[in-house]
């Protein structure tokens, strides 16, 4: 059960971007001490909390380019994980900076680049939920913890397809698990307060109910609804005049 859940969550959260326009050519140019400098604060984690998302992206590149210089050569599709995570240490950025990646925030980034982004999440998911259970047997254990990476996100992420989606069917997952493996013990409150999020947890309890009776969630009445809703609330983003009204 859980390791159809680990490869929903890897699938569909980590290595799936949202869309976005990939840049051209990513090569590794010369830096100034200014942005060495701006690349070791993203990496000792002394951002902004406050600081736009688009200056996040370009300490980004600037501690990407960094690495690259360093390694007298920049990354591309033929670059490993270990590469990224050893050598590049893709790891030592937060979680808003990668997500600058992941998301291509102002096109800065390559196609190798926004994939190598989710690896320390992938990281994260698979030693929490193995600490949570080490032994496998305790699905809701593992869905609980995966839960609490996800809500580790940035507020820029939370509101991106990719999140909702795997926040909600952590939940479900989480919820049901309970439901199955422990039904004398009261679950924990999960709940995001995100109606879109709510939506797409019913929907997982729709395909549930219909014994394979859709051929998927996607075809769940609450899906469509949830989508529907996350894409007029994501019209309202792009609009700065509606910005008020979120």
């Amino acid at each position: 059960m859980f390791s159809a859940f680990s490869a929903y969550i890897f699938r569909n959260y980590d290595r799936k971007s949202d869309p976005t326009r990939l840049s051209n050519g990513i090569s590794a140019p010369s830096l100034s001490e200014a942005n060495k400098s701006r690349g070791q604060d993203v990496a000792n984690g002394k951002l902004n909390p406050r600081e736009s998302f688009s200056k996040v992206a370009l300490r980004a590149r600037a501690f990407l380019d960094e690495a690259y210089i360093r390694l007298n050569k920049a990354a591309d599709r033929h670059t490993t994980e270990k590469e990224w995570r050893e050598a590049i240490k893709i790891g030592k950025l937060d979680r808003r900076t990668l997500y600058a990646i992941k998301s291509n925030q102002g096109g800065l980034f390559s196609e190798a680049e926004i994939k190598a982004a989710s690896l320390p999440v992938e990281d994260l998911l698979k030693a929490a939920t193995a600490a949570a259970d080490p032994k496998g047997k305790d699905p809701a254990a593992a869905f609980k913890a995966s839960i609490g990476v996800l809500d580790g996100a940035s507020t820029e992420e939370k509101v991106s397809l990719s999140w909702v989606t795997a926040r909600a069917r952590a939940q479900w997952g989480y919820e049901n698990a309970m439901r199955e493996t422990h039904p004398h013990r009261m679950p924990a409150n999960v709940k995001t307060n995100n109606p879109v999020v709510d939506l797409f947890v019913k929907a997982w309890g729709e395909y549930s109910a219909s014994k394979d009776s859709l051929d998927g969630v996607e075809d769940t009445p609450s899906w469509a609804k949830a989508m529907s809703l996350w894409r007029v609330q994501e019209s309202r983003r792009a609009d700065p005049q509606t910005i008020g009204y979120l």
